[in-house]
């Protein structure tokens, strides 16, 4: 017996889950965040809906309202809990792009443009397909400060104070800053 069991202690490698098989990726994606998609196979096929991810490493996308799942969610501060419907990824080749031209399902190839820059086309009608305007990432707004600004501009350091008492003297300066309540100022 091991640990009050029958177990070996090398069991857990014969009991561990078996690892996914590694998915090979597609070399040239041709569905990006935001596009406007439609499912050609599954439960939802024939519904219209936009990439809200993609994850690269497993060939999927996450279309949203689309391909919805129950979880089970537990409950927290920010979370009512309960049975929650989210959108599952969803493999990208039982996804079409819609033609920017018909809004049918097309297939989409790239070409060089006169600029010499690579596109996406629809191969239904030729359309160049433009990359989907994403809105901006907010960054989070500025707070309130741990250093008071005058500290933080003030000049910490000075290469022509070769004079050791003019060195004292800018040391006392910044210990004095200090004292009236600003935050560390650090040397370089």
């Amino acid at each position: 017996e091991y640990m009050g069991t029958l177990l070996s202690p090398f069991m857990f490698l014969l009991r561990r889950r078996a690892q996914r098989p590694t998915v090979e990726a597609f070399n040239a994606w041709k569905v990006m965040k935001g596009d406007t998609v439609e499912i050609i196979a599954g439960k939802d096929k024939g519904r219209k809906g936009r990439v809200e991810k993609v994850i690269r490493d497993d060939n999927r996308v996450v279309v949203e309202g689309l391909n919805l799942v129950k979880r089970h969610m537990r409950r927290t501060e920010n979370n009512p809990g309960g049975i929650i419907a989210k959108a599952a990824p969803i493999h990208v080749s039982s996804v079409s792009l819609l033609d920017p031209k018909d809004g049918r399902p097309t297939r989409v190839g790239f070409r060089v443009n006169a600029a010499g820059q690579r596109e996406r086309y629809s191969v239904r009608s030729g359309v160049t397909i433009d990359k989907p305007r994403l809105p901006k990432r907010q960054l989070k707004p500025d707070g309130p400060k741990d250093t008071v600004e005058a500290i933080a501009h003030a000049k910490t350091f000075s290469a022509r104070a070769v004079d050791l008492t003019q060195m004292r003297q800018l040391e006392a300066a910044i210990g004095a800053d200090k004292a009236d309540g600003g935050a560390a100022v650090v040397r370089t």
